[in-house]
């Protein structure tokens, strides 16, 4: 689903790209690319007098690996952190022409081309609390949705139903649209909503350094949303958006 509704043409406009863009300080920018040849997501959060902090994942492990760091000039050098010890390094060039990062990345056995691409810029959050408007801690909110992921590709109906807030309107697999306000309803029409074609769309999502606005943090391209609001006490959040189809 390359494409859809409402909700993704809006996060579009709040995403703030533009041809030229620049680190500013106290921000995090968030690029996806690759690393030799795996995908990783590596956020980054520019301080004071040029330092840098952050953290990356590779996608398919869905794991932060700490970073700290330096840019000088459009020069960018960050040292990956692992149990309090340096074990490899970002040397790279970020170029406002293309909104890229590139270089190359060290350790004491490898040497490996990265070249990534600005993917979003939130408006919003500080270095402690990415997620600022959700309570409890970053990791909180990402254990949270990947949660919720797992839970929707292993069926786990009562879960699902727990977490959405209702009323939602979605989807059907046959693109019929459906208001869904209440736990059973949402667990008589799991398989509809939860269809095959979602489940395999999901599945590769990592949940690290989630997108995130005014809106909520979201899952992919918009597939899932989530927000505060459940009275939960493990997890005080909500599903509010579940984007299953294609716009056409």
């Amino acid at each position: 689903m390359k494409h859809r509704y409402n909700l993704i043409l809006l996060f579009l406009l709040l995403s703030h790209f533009s041809p030229a863009l620049d680190l500013n300080t106290n921000q995090w920018v968030d690029f996806e690319g690759k690393l030799g040849n795996l995908d990783i997501r590596l956020s980054l959060f520019r301080l004071e007098n040029g330092k840098i902090a952050g953290n990356y994942c590779y996608k398919k492990y869905d794991t932060k690996i700490k970073l700290v760091g330096r840019m000088d000039g459009n020069k960018i050098s960050l040292s990956e952190i692992v149990n309090g010890k340096s074990q490899g390094n970002f040397t790279g060039v970020f170029t406002n022409k293309n909104d890229s990062f590139e270089g190359k990345w060290t350790n004491q056995i490898r040497i490996l081309d990265f070249n990534l691409h600005i993917s979003s810029i939130p408006a919003i959050g500080n270095l402690e609390h990415r997620y600022s408007f959700f309570d409890k801690t970053d990791d909180d909110v990402e254990i949270f949705m990947r949660k919720v992921k797992k839970a929707i590709l292993t069926n786990n109906k009562v879960w699902i139903a727990k977490y959405v807030n209702y009323p939602l309107r979605t989807h059907l697999s046959n693109k019929k649209a459906i208001t869904i306000k209440t736990p059973k309803q949402l667990i008589a029409n799991f398989d509809e909503i939860f269809h095959e074609e979602f489940k395999k769309e999901i599945a590769p999502f990592c949940c690290c350094n989630l997108f995130f606005n005014s809106d909520g943090a979201m899952l992919g391209d918009g597939h899932i949303w989530i927000n505060p609001g459940n009275a939960d006490d493990v997890y005080p959040y909500t599903i509010t958006a579940i984007n299953n189809v294609e716009l056409y």
